[in-house]
């Protein structure tokens, strides 16, 4: 799978931060915005994913471009996307018209429908901590 994630700064470790305290915090902070700016905008719109049947969609990003690495698929995979922040919104929009990718309802996903992303097809969803589900807020087909 072709994520953005390989853009995330690796996590500091304590032991190659030589000095005094202000040096570690520094580097954490550093390392906290990275991360931030990559999941809430300053990167907008991923990469596209391309993915297997037993891959999982990464939201880093707010819109999600996806296709199969070839031919129409269906997730398998549990969770279908990665656990975020409370109240994330994405949006996963379908690139290719062969290459197609159905979400399943269940999984870590509450969908009214199974729902296939074809090109231009979106589906809108937000995450819950608390239910530990991504939920359907809309779809076009």
């Amino acid at each position: 799978m072709t994520t953005t994630t390989e853009n995330i700064p690796p996590v500091p470790k304590l032991d190659e931060i030589s000095g005094d305290n202000s040096k570690v915090t520094e580097k954490w902070h550093s390392w906290f915005n990275s991360l931030r700016d990559q999941s809430l905008g300053k990167n907008r719109v991923s990469d596209i994913q391309q993915l297997s049947v037993s891959d999982i969609i990464s939201p880093l990003s707010e819109n999600i471009r996806i296709e199969s690495t070839g031919g129409a698929i269906t997730l398998t995979s549990n969770p279908q996307i990665y656990a975020w922040f409370d109240g994330k919104i994405i949006d996963i929009e379908g690139m290719s018209d062969t290459n197609t990718v159905e979400l399943v309802n269940g999984n870590g996903l509450s969908l009214t429908a199974n729902f296939t992303l074809k090109n231009n097809s979106i589906i809108r969803l937000h995450y819950s901590k608390s239910k530990n589900l991504w939920i359907e807020h809309y779809r076009r087909a």
